[in-house]
């Protein structure tokens, strides 16, 4: 399995001059994404040499990877970090280069270079041994969007121009002519549920490294997306039923799929909620409208709940009432 797919649309011609095309675009699309990598492997604006801690982090976090990617027998290069790719900002600094983004977020991966940003603000005014539980939780987490399936999607142009973009990020999916990303709530919550997991899993080796103890190790994993959290536990558990099977051999299919890209097992849900359930699905904070996604989201928190059907087809109804 490679790390990264390309896909190709819009190329002109048919048969053998197509493909040979397509793999052109191919070959020039992936030394133009290695060198990306590079460029987001250098320091950016304010940052510091990476401290003895926060080096211990990385590794860990690696580690801790290598074994996931082996209990669900999956290739291991997927999940190969390289430190540099790895940023550690002061909260002024990363205010300061992605004015953009919420100055409040633990830290953020960027699909287009694989560059990795983390913010120390969020361990300011806590006790030491909590500040250190949430970040190596923030890190593990975006490490993870790191090593999740991913796909590029290169598009040839009436101009003969080719323009290229991050399609595939796990279960997230862009959708290219709205630009929404579909599946981006359910995406989130899968991220944290594989990074509790796979955190808790460790435990005792956490309490050894970073001196963690049992309270703090519970809520390990839970500093975010918790609505988005019980969703995910909420349709693996109905997949479960259906399929007569463990939950806990579900929530591995569910975790596996942010790895290999599998999503087969989500349309189960048109069968358990009814036709149009995987559609609701995706629709899941992926609005580029805020009010949409703030109005819509509670009901389709509410449609994954529910085992009326009459309920969801009311919820359905309105769900549908903000647009497509």
């Amino acid at each position: 399995m490679e790390k990264s797919n390309i896909i190709v649309a819009g190329v002109p011609g048919e048969g053998e001059r197509k493909k040979g095309i397509t793999e052109s675009i191919i070959s020039g699309l992936r030394k133009a994404l290695g060198e990306k990598k590079e460029s987001g492997e250098l320091p950016v604006l304010g940052e510091r040499e990476k401290t003895k801690e926060e080096i211990l982090r990385i590794e860990t976090v690696q580690e801790f990877l290598l074994k996931l990617f082996d209990k669900l027998n999956l290739p291991q290069d997927q999940c190969n970090l390289e430190t540099n790719q790895i940023h550690f900002l002061s909260g002024e600094m990363f205010a300061e280069n992605f004015s953009q983004m919420d100055s409040g977020v633990g830290g953020f991966f960027r699909a287009g270079d694989s560059a990795i940003f983390m913010n120390d603000v969020i361990s300011e005014g806590i006790e030491p041994a909590e500040a250190e539980m949430l970040k190596l939780s923030d890190l593990s987490h975006e490490c993870i969007h790191s090593a999740s399936h991913s796909k590029t999607l290169a598009n040839v142009n009436p101009d003969h121009t080719i323009s290229y973009g991050n399609y595939r990020t796990g279960y997230m999916i862009v959708d290219v002519g709205k630009s929404e990303n579909k599946f981006k709530g359910f995406n989130e919550g899968v991220v944290c549920v594989t990074d509790r997991l796979m955190l808790s899993s460790e435990s005792e080796e956490l309490k050894k490294r970073f001196q963690l103890n049992d309270e703090l190790l519970q809520k390990v994993g839970l500093n975010a997306y918790i609505e988005n959290q019980i969703l995910v536990h909420t349709i693996s558990s109905r997949i479960a039923e259906y399929r007569n099977e463990s939950p806990s051999k579900s929530m591995t299919r569910m975790v596996r799929g942010q790895f290999t890209g599998e999503m087969m097992h989500l349309r189960d849900l048109n069968h358990i909620y009814g036709e149009g359930s995987l559609d609701l699905l995706a629709r899941y904070q992926s609005s580029k409208d805020m009010d949409i996604n703030e109005k819509q989201d509670p009901l389709i928190i509410q449609y994954f709940q529910s085992v009326d059907e009459g309920e969801r087809n009311e919820l359905k109804k309105e769900i549908l009432s903000f647009g497509n």
